[in-house]
């Protein structure tokens, strides 16, 4: 079994727990209220923000000229192509998506980049990848999930979202399996604790992603709100 193969494993019960969140189920029959909508686009917006970061980061750490390629196409798809799911959502819900570029962290997703900052400022390129995969992987999943339950995905609202998560990546081989086959690569030369400390980076990765549903379903805010300036 390799290293992916176990992270994965370990990683089920999240990834069901994914599956059955209300945010999810609402993109799945399309009664995905608004407000949600709103909330989750200003705030993945805000997360991508870190996300490219994390890549570049990534390129720091790459000792190949192969790999600051792969990490350097990655910054560009996430800062052009990520808007066509984005769109898709605010288009349902009747709103302009640049109105929605200018909200404020809320405490998951600070949470969640925070996280992934400190791989990148602190952990070894395994650490990267493991911090970022749960992203790309969890929505594939997502994806395929969804159109493996759906009949037709003609006239559904989120049929470009749905499609765009399930078939991420080429024929070949998807943007997740291709990031599984990096860490699989760097985890053969760690030792043991650098296993085990990349699989816990991965796994609060995939929880993150689970907490990304739950804040953005109910518009978690900070308790105190109204005491602070929050960025």
């Amino acid at each position: 079994m390799t290293f992916s193969d176990q992270l994965k494993q370990k990683a089920a019960p999240i990834l069901q727990e994914i599956y059955q969140h209300p945010f999810v189920k609402g993109i799945e029959d399309g009664t995905l209220p608004k407000e949600a909508i709103k909330f989750y686009v200003q705030q993945d917006f805000l997360y991508l923000n870190a996300f490219v970061k994390i890549y570049a980061q990534a390129i720091t750490k790459s000792t190949t000229r192969e790999d600051m390629d792969f990490f350097q196409e990655q910054i560009h798809f996430t800062l052009h192509s990520e808007t066509i799911a984005h769109k898709n959502l605010c288009q349902v819900a009747n709103l302009s998506l640049d109105q929605l570029k200018g909200g404020k962290l809320a405490p998951t997703t600070f949470m969640y980049q925070q996280h992934m900052l400190e791989q990148g400022r602190d952990g070894t390129i395994l650490d990267v990848l493991a911090g970022l995969i749960p992203c790309p992987w969890t929505y594939w999943e997502i994806g395929k999930h969804i159109m493996n339950r759906v009949s037709s995905l003609e006239g559904h609202p989120f049929k470009d979202w749905i499609e765009f998560y399930g078939k991420y990546g080429s024929e070949d081989m998807t943007f997740a399996e291709e990031l599984f086959r990096r860490l699989d690569e760097k985890a053969q030369g760690a030792t043991k604790d650098e296993l085990n400390h990349a699989e816990n980076v991965f796994l609060k990765s995939c929880e993150l992603e689970w907490r990304f549903w739950e804040m953005s379903f109910y518009q978690e805010d900070w308790k105190f709100n109204s005491l602070m300036k929050i960025y």
